[in-house]
């Protein structure tokens, strides 16, 4: 699991990463940096959003982890307006080791804020 609040203006104010190694223990480093970065966007018909659906999260410790997250459907744009208020991506992902390219798994990726601001 990896996460990132962000700022109105897009900075990221928090970050948090957390996995299972090989044995099934819960590995959460404190004070680990986890970036995103964008490899591919996709814009909503509907909403007009304009969401970073296919991502690179690399996770700065030693050794370093990168994993490439591609969408199974680019299109998996939530209208949540009648509930939560508002637009927002949410979808299975499939997660790449991103420098060879080997199956990891798959995933749920899940992005706020790029439709509207979100009120809280």
């Amino acid at each position: 699991m990896a996460f990132r609040i962000r700022s109105r203006d897009g900075a990221a104010l928090w970050g948090h990463v957390a996995w299972r190694d090989a044995g099934g223990r819960l590995r959460h480093p404190a004070g680990v940096e986890v970036r995103f970065e964008p490899l591919r966007w996709w814009r909503s018909a509907r909403s007009g959003g304009r969401y970073p659906i296919e991502a690179l999260v690399t996770v700065m410790t030693t050794p370093r982890r990168r994993v490439r997250l591609v969408p199974l459907i680019d299109d998996q744009e939530i209208d949540a307006r009648a509930s939560t208020g508002g637009h927002y991506w949410e979808g299975a992902v499939r997660a790449l080791d991103a420098d060879t390219g080997a199956s990891l798994g798959r995933g749920y990726h899940e992005l706020t804020g790029y439709a509207e601001p979100l009120a809280l």
